[in-house]
C-alpha cells in the first residue's frame, strides 16, 4: 500500500495504466487460475457457498476492488499512448497481435494541418519554427534541425536524410520555438508526443491522428484534421547515420530530464533556416 501511495502521488496515470493492464490480464487469462476448493457447503469463506449461492472468490474480490479503484481514484485512461500500450498488451495475450521482432527504418514524418499554438511563436515574417526528437527506450537517437515553416503551410515533412533504425519502445516529441522580446534568447515548448512499439508495426506507413497524440489530443488549438504519418521501410536505402546537433536549443538530452515544459534557451542559439516547400515527396 505504501508503494501504491507513493506511485499515485507521483503519477496516477501510470498507476491507472498498470491496473488496467492487470484487469486485461485477468479478463484474458483469469480462467486459467485455479479457484479455491475444499470448502464445506456452509462455508462463508471465499470459494464456499451460502445456502446454495456462490460466495465470491478471492480473485472476484480482487478484480472488483481494482475496478473500483480505477474508476474512483485513478480515473479513466486519458493519455493516448497509455491506451495504446494496453491494446498492445491485450493483443499479445490474446494472440491478435503477432510479435514482430524486426527492425524498421524511419525515413520521414509527414505532418498535416500543423498547429501554431502560441501567438508569440509567429515571427514578424509569419513563420512557425519547429523540431522533433526521437527516443528509443530512454536514449535520444535523433534530433532534427529547426524547420522554418510559413504559417499558411498545411503539409510539411520532417526529413530524416539517413534512415533511422528503430526497434522496441519509440517516443517522438514535437517542439515549437517561441522567440522572446529579448532577441538573444528563445524558448522551446513541447506541443505533441507519441509513443509506440515496433512489435506492433505491420505497415510501411503508420498514421496518428489528433486523438492518438499525447498533449495534442485534448488541446482545442489543434485542428481536428491534424495528423502525423511515419514512413518506414524494412531495409535502409543507405548506411544509417545518427545526426547530432550541437545547437544548445536542440541538444540531445536524456529523456528522464524534465524537459517537457516551456524552457528558456541562453544566448548563442543558432537557428538553421530550412524552408520545406515540397510536399509531394513519396516514400
Amino acid at each position: 500500500m505504501l508503494v501504491f501511495r507513493t506511485v499515485y502521488r507521483e503519477d496516477k496515470h501510470r498507476l491507472g495504466t498498470a491496473i488496467a493492464a492487470y484487469l486485461q490480464y485477468q479478463k484474458i487469462c483469469g480462467s486459467n487460475i485455479p479457484q479455491a476448493s475444499g470448502h464445506s457447503k456452509n462455508s462463508l469463506s471465499p470459494g464456499g457457498t451460502d445456502n446454495g449461492r456462490r460466495t465470491p472468490t478471492w480473485l472476484d474480490l480482487d478484480i472488483y476492488s481494482m475496478q473500483k479503484f480505477l474508476e474512483t481514484v485513478a480515473g479513466p485512461l486519458r493519455i493516448p499512448s497509455h491506451r495504446r500500450y494496453i491494446q498492445y498488451f491485450s493483443g499479445l495475450l490474446s494472440g491478435v497481435i503477432k510479435l514482430n521482432s524486426s527492425s524498421f527504418f524511419l525515413k520521414a514524418i509527414r505532418v498535416e494541418s500543423p498547429p501554431c499554438l502560441h501567438y508569440r511563436a509567429i515571427t514578424v515574417n509569419s513563420e512557425w519554427r519547429s523540431f522533433i526528437k526521437i527516443f528509443e527506450g530512454v536514449r535520444c537517437l535523433f534530433t532534427s534541425d529547426i524547420y522554418v515553416i510559413p504559417i499558411t503551410t498545411r503539409h510539411f515533412i520532417y526529413e530524416i536524410k539517413h534512415p533511422l533504425r528503430l526497434r522496441g519502445d519509440i517516443l517522438v516529441r514535437c517542439y515549437q520555438i517561441i522567440p522572446n522580446n529579448n532577441k538573444a534568447t528563445y524558448e522551446k515548448e513541447l506541443i505533441a508526443s507519441v509513443q509506440f512499439h515496433t512489435c506492433a508495426i505491420t505497415e510501411k506507413e503508420v498514421q496518428f491522428t489528433k486523438g492518438d497524440l499525447d498533449q495534442a489530443c485534448e488541446d482545442e488549438r489543434f485542428s481536428a484534421e491534424h495528423r502525423m504519418t511515419f514512413c518506414f521501410d524494412t531495409v535502409p536505402n543507405e548506411r544509417p547515420m545518427i545526426l547530432v546537433f550541437q545547437d544548445p536549443l536542440v541538444r540531445i538530452e536524456p529523456m528522464a530530464e524534465n524537459g517537457d515544459q516551456l524552457e528558456t534557451i541562453n544566448e548563442g542559439t543558432r537557428i538553421n533556416r530550412c524552408r520545406k516547400t515540397k510536399v509531394d515527396i513519396r516514400y
